[in-house]
């Protein structure tokens, strides 16, 4: 990690502001937003949704992601944020994202509740617009994850068997947060990547076969809480209550509940007329 010369920085004092800098986690989560609106675009053309859908919901997405990664990141940091008898320091702490801060199942529960209004408002299945975004999703996942890499976070334990240092098992961390040393860890960052990558090439397959609205989504919690009820536990920065990881248990209980759900309806042999258009 030694080449960046500010760990997580792409470019530090950019434009010669002291003090502005542009830091990699945001430039992915960018791409990572613009790849999920162009491969959005093209799943609800083929869905004869209107050409404006995509902007609306990449609009709802941004604003419901940021405001629920960062309330889901807060509520169980709280001690971290709160600043006894100061209310206007309190709420500076919170609205500072760019001290990092942002947990992606929040992120996940803000963009739909956010699309789950806006369905409601203009009548469309919740469930078809929940489908068009998943693996969107989990596309963007895949490439947000990188931004762990930079900022040397959410990685697992270290690793001191000299057998096991080396990528993609494990990444090695000269300035990694926190107070742990210098030194090699579980690269968690990439397991959960590469995963979401898969997910996102599954989702896609599906979508052409898609036998009834939901069972996209459905695919997408039984995968991404199976391997987050994973590779959670292995993390050494969980958002916690007491010593159980919270994300972790969320997985577990996601994958079940989903899995669950695709079984019955496949047993029922559920279908529903799913629109598509080649054009």
């Amino acid at each position: 990690m030694s080449f960046l010369a500010k760990t997580g920085v792409l470019f530090e004092n950019f434009l010669g502001i002291s003090g502005f800098d542009i830091y990699w986690y945001g430039v992915l989560i960018a791409f990572g937003f613009l790849l999920a609106f162009i491969n959005t675009s093209f799943l609800c053309k083929k869905r004869g949704y209107p050409s404006d859908l995509t902007v609306d919901m990449l609009i709802i997405c941004i604003i419901g992601a940021i405001v629920g990664a960062r309330t889901y990141y807060v509520i169980f940091q709280w001690k971290s944020y709160f600043v006894p008898g100061d209310i206007i320091a309190t709420i500076g702490k919170i609205i500072d994202i760019r001290q990092g801060g942002l947990a992606i199942y929040g992120g996940i529960i803000g963009c739909v509740i956010g699309l789950s209004f806006y369905a409601w408002r203009k009548k469309y299945n919740w469930f078809s617009l929940l489908d068009v975004c998943a693996g969107s999703l989990a596309l963007g996942q895949a490439i947000g994850r990188w931004g762990n890499f930079f900022n040397q976070e959410a990685h697992g334990a270290l690793v001191e068997n000299t057998s096991l240092q080396f990528f993609p098992y494990a990444v090695y961390l000269d300035s990694p947060k926190g107070t742990e040393p210098a030194g090699w860890y579980q690269a968690t960052f990439f397991y959960e990547s590469l995963w979401c990558f898969l997910i996102f090439a599954v989702l896609c397959l599906l979508f052409f076969k898609q036998k009834y609205y939901g069972q996209i989504t459905l695919t997408y919690l039984a995968l991404y809480g199976f391997e987050r009820g994973i590779v959670e536990w292995l993390r050494t920065d969980q958002l916690t209550i007491g010593s159980v990881p919270v994300s972790a248990i969320l997985s577990i209980v996601l994958c079940i509940s989903a899995t669950i759900t695709l079984l019955i309806l496949a047993i029922k042999k559920y279908k529903q007329e799913i629109p598509f258009y080649n054009d």
